[in-house]
């Protein structure tokens, strides 16, 4: 079963980060970007469907390979960045030295929040691809199972 939707490689690859160190990126990474954007974007329906296959063919190969995997590999960056600014020990949390100065927070800030817009554009275009292509029932199931409402208080 295609549990993981992108490889580790394939994230530095798609972030363009090509001196990270690719065993930073664990598959419970991968698991928690996953469940955090694609499970919500696509809907339970779909999201189950997608995680059962064998592998991906046809409209989910696209979707796949042409737009979910570099939507994921940003949410995958924007989800590990943090660890790479700081590891926490037995001695609590440290800020390891290893290649030179920290950037400062703000500048961590911009660049995580720059790493969700752009994983957030590119959700945006595999949903387009999604209703605008034929053979996504699971996805129509999904968003036709939503309810809507006014909340009161």
């Amino acid at each position: 079963m295609p549990k993981e939707w992108v490889m580790a490689s394939e994230v530095v690859q798609k972030t363009n980060t090509a001196n990270f160190n690719t065993s930073l990126i664990s598959s419970e990474h991968i698991d928690i970007a996953q469940e955090r954007w694609m499970l919500p974007t696509l809907g339970q329906d779909m999201y189950d469907y997608m995680v059962g296959l064998q592998n991906f063919t046809g409209v989910y190969k696209t979707l796949v390979d042409d737009y979910l995997k570099a939507a994921l590999a940003y949410y995958v960056m924007y989800v590990i960045l943090p660890e790479t600014q700081m590891k926490v020990t037995t001695l609590g949390v440290q800020t390891p030295d290893l290649y030179g100065s920290k950037t400062d927070q703000r500048t961590f800030s911009e660049a995580r929040t720059q790493l969700l817009e752009n994983a957030t554009t590119l959700m945006a275009k595999a949903i387009r691809y999604i209703e605008d292509t034929d053979g996504f029932d699971y996805y129509k199931k999904s968003r036709n199972n939503k309810s809507g409402g006014v909340i009161f208080y």
